[in-house]
């Protein structure tokens, strides 16, 4: 709550004495995260924290309960608008910033979106997820039946976002030229798991590290992880000189 509300403390609250039974920036938080969560009304406001008053709860104080959806819009009327514009415009910089870091890119097949009656096949959904706040920042959702490919629903999705200094990750499907050429284009990095589906670049970095020689002057990280019954130890290696590659490539 200690960015939200920096973010909003110069917000002038408009009323007074018994109306500022609750607190402004709780009916903010609510009501933003009702907003994200598809609410549009402030009915719709109303009805998400009374259905989640248990969460908001956790972390709020709500001295005087969930606000009623007169509460909501009779603040929202209130406010001055450039004020708020103001106030949120720092909010959303300040999220941006928190989120700077990896932003991982991955599609899942909805459950239960077969749709029989139509012989649709089921809804797929790309996300992508800022690690660092644990935030899911976009979603494309697709239809393979339909024509589409995970492929260009996360290109569509990647193409939304800001990508400036953040490192984008998937898996092998997105080792494309155009969806790295896209990342970088949008302001970001890309790291992209490299297999069999690029067989030629796979066989060639397979062949670069596996030479000793070349292994022993790299930088190496290791990590070592004890979990599901058995110990795991992973070493990565990195090497900033990709001239071999591109002479393999052209050759």
């Amino acid at each position: 709550m200690s960015w939200f509300a920096r973010a909003f403390e110069s917000l002038p609250d408009p009323r007074t004495g018994n109306a500022q039974r609750h607190d402004l920036l709780e009916v903010l938080v609510m009501a933003l995260t009702a907003a994200v969560c598809g609410a549009e009304t402030c009915s719709d406001f109303a009805d998400f924290a009374v259905d989640r008053a248990d969460l908001f709860g956790a972390f709020l104080r709500l001295e005087n309960g969930v606000p009623s959806h007169d509460t909501f819009s009779r603040i929202f009327r209130l406010l001055d608008p450039d004020a708020f514009a103001a106030c949120f415009g720092r909010f959303v910089t300040d999220l941006g910033a928190a989120g700077a870091g990896v932003v991982a890119i991955d599609g899942k097949t909805l459950r239960r979106s077969f749709d029989t009656a139509a012989s649709r096949c089921p809804l797929a959904v790309v996300t992508a997820f800022a690690s660092a706040t644990h935030t899911v920042i976009g979603q494309e959702s697709f239809r393979v039946s339909e024509g589409d490919s995970e492929i260009l629903a996360a290109r569509a999705l990647l193409n939304c976002l800001d990508l400036t200094g953040q490192l984008v990750t998937a898996d092998a499907l997105h080792c494309q030229n155009d969806t790295a050429q896209l990342i970088l284009d949008r302001g970001g990095d890309y790291l992209l798991r490299l297999k069999s589906n690029r067989p030629a670049l796979h066989r060639m970095v397979k062949e670069y590290f596996a030479d000793p020689a070349i292994r022993g002057e790299l930088a190496v990280f290791e990590t070592t992880d004890a979990d599901h019954g058995r110990i795991e130890r992973r070493r990565a290696y990195v090497s900033h000189d990709l001239d071999w590659l591109l002479i393999s490539a052209e050759s």
